[in-house]
């Protein structure tokens, strides 16, 4: 009796594992962000196309093998915008969604309702009859949009081109991943009233602007009036007296015994 109860308890907890464990990893990424996901299908740019197939890449720009490498349109652009979940560029992940399911919708993304309104990464998909594709938008360019894309098997992962109007003719939609990771606030850092940071001068600049700094201080005499070094200077210096006043300002020497008026 003992035996099947510890039977019983045992199944329970190995049934919780097999159904809570993927759910734990097929989460949704809401820091998932446009420039990793910029990375992430350049990295899959020039890899193999392999329909049906969401085996990922080896990003090495070599079509190996397709036992281990290979993707088609659709988990393409799912897996470029972590949708459902994150999946290595390296790892084979359970197949996503179809490209009749992109063209629908499908969670955590919103619709964009006109070509001129796309931002980069959006995905846009048609289904026009038996032709359907997807693929992601990189950028305009006149009428045209630059895209990335798994196109097919003769040509693989790869930057193409479309008109606006092609796609429009082919009844595309347009979609955007929602909560992409919001862009990380720099701090901003004190700088002084000139608009300069001192942190950023370099080393080799502060060392000169103090030994300029040091070279153009004021000339002070720092001597008392009685001491004897000062009457033997004064003595020195009474047949240049007069150039010493007119130059006193420039020289800052305002010593009252060298400044005064020189005798008859």
């Amino acid at each position: 009796m003992k035996n099947r109860r510890t039977s019983i308890h045992f199944a329970f907890w190995i049934v919780c594992i097999l159904f809570l464990v993927p759910a734990a990893q097929a989460a949704y990424d809401p820091q998932w962000s446009r420039s990793q996901c910029g990375e992430y299908s350049a990295n899959g740019l020039k890899e193999r196309y392999v329909y049906g197939a969401n085996k990922g890449w080896i990003n090495n720009d070599v079509w190996d093998d397709s036992s281990v490498e290979g993707v088609d349109c659709a988990s393409y652009v799912c897996r470029c915008l972590a949708l459902p979940e994150y999946a290595a560029e390296n790892k084979a992940a359970p197949y996503p969604y179809t490209t009749d399911k992109l063209y629908a919708g499908v969670p955590n993304t919103v619709q964009v309702e006109s070509i001129n309104n796309l931002k980069q990464w959006d995905l846009w998909v048609y289904v026009s009859g038996t032709s359907k594709h997807t693929g992601l938008f990189k950028q305009y360019s006149g009428s045209y949009i630059i895209t990335r894309e798994a196109r097919n098997a003769a040509s693989g992962i790869v930057e193409g081109k479309y008109s606006k109007q092609y796609l429009i003719d082919k009844g595309a939609r347009f979609w955007r991943r929602a909560n992409w990771a919001s862009l990380v606030q720099l701090p901003t850092v004190q700088t002084s009233p000139g608009g300069q940071n001192y942190r950023f001068i370099s080393r080799f600049k502060r060392h000169h602007y103090r030994r300029w700094r040091r070279n153009h201080r004021p000339i002070r005499f720092q001597l008392g009036y009685n001491s004897r070094l000062f009457r033997r200077l004064a003595e020195r210096v009474r047949p240049f007296r007069k150039r010493l006043q007119r130059h006193a300002k420039q020289f800052e020497l305002f010593h009252p015994l060298l400044l005064q008026s020189p005798s008859a």
